[in-house]
């Protein structure tokens, strides 16, 4: 599992430590305080193509890549993301070397793009080992063309069936999907217990969306890690439960180790609700702006469901 995270010296994060990471973890925080920056540097830790970090949650937000670019440029900029016995590096030839650092570094490789910037550095030659790479969940759905092509991949890779056991957890009448074009617009459609014909996955809501999104994704990958960025975002509050039961079960029947970002209360009592009955596999991450730098204090999931329940403010 991911361990912690250490920042320094990109975008708003000074000298920001991040840990003990547990299975489940919801990073929270004010407008601009770095929540996707975080998510940014264990991607970009973690991968190959660090410089890839900036596109791949704001894809729609040219100007937050931007910031990203002259950030990672950086002179001063070092980032260790530590996963077991293994750690994650990006650094600029200003920072720590890596045979300085306390656990072992995979791999050297240039940049690529970044070196177009002159950074040099070391980072992880493959995904951190046990994880199998990290998958990513952005603000946005991705358009229906990709979301068809990658449950292609699962039906490709036989899969499905992994794919409808998770989805079951969360909802118990689903009994099949496919990919099908009956008005000549390929979409995906279920199958619900009780229902005369199939409807497409549209009509179950934004949440169930959401998460035949993040399973496809999981499963083609084979990923142990999930970076998931504004959870909540277009899904009605009703429907966030549905959401964090999806989280719980990769959570628990696949091992998958999620960080997830929101602002919204609303998701806050959803998490707390649905973790109520395991809460050491949940924490809640409150970062917070300290003069020229940024706070991390994590909330273990007892602790965190004792605040709920006294309705203190946490965000």
């Amino acid at each position: 599992m991911l361990e912690s995270v250490l920042i320094q010296n990109f975008k708003g994060f000074k000298n920001t430590f991040i840990g003990p990471f547990r299975q489940v973890n919801l990073l929270i925080g004010g407008q601009n305080v770095g929540k996707t920056t975080v998510l940014e540097t264990i991607y970009g830790a973690a991968t190959i193509n660090p410089q890839m970090a900036g596109q791949v949650f704001r894809p729609q937000e040219g100007h937050d890549n931007d910031r990203f670019n002259l950030s990672y440029g950086n002179p001063e900029y070092f980032t260790a993301v530590k996963f077991e016995n293994s750690v994650g590096v990006v650094f600029s030839e200003m920072s720590m070397r890596p045979e300085q650092m306390p656990v072992r570094v995979f791999g050297g490789l240039g940049f690529g793009a970044g070196d177009a910037l002159g950074i040099k550095g070391w980072h992880t030659e493959s995904p951190f080992a046990g994880v199998r790479g990290c998958t990513t969940v952005p603000v946005h759905l991705p358009s229906q063309f990709d979301f068809v092509s990658l449950f292609g991949k699962v039906i490709l890779q036989r899969k499905k069936k992994d794919l409808i056991a998770l989805l079951k957890r969360v909802e118990p009448r689903l009994e099949g999907l496919d990919a099908i074009a009956p008005d000549g617009e390929q979409r995906i459609y279920v199958e619900l217990e009780g229902a005369t014909q199939a409807l497409p996955v549209g009509q179950l809501g934004h949440g169930f969306n959401r998460l035949v999104h993040l399973f496809s994704a999981l499963l083609v990958s084979d990923s142990r890690l999930a970076l998931i960025d504004e959870i909540e975002n277009g899904i009605h509050y009703s429907a966030l439960p549905t959401v964090f039961e999806g989280v719980k079960a990769v959570a628990a029947d696949r091992q998958v180790q999620s960080v997830v970002t929101t602002h919204s209360w609303d998701c806050l009592r959803a998490a707390c609700e649905v973790f109520e009955d395991m809460p050491d596999m949940f924490q809640v991450i409150r970062l917070e702006r300290q003069g020229d730098d940024v706070k991390a204090v994590c909330i273990d999931g007892e602790r965190m469901l004792r605040l709920m329940a006294e309705e203190r403010e946490v965000r």
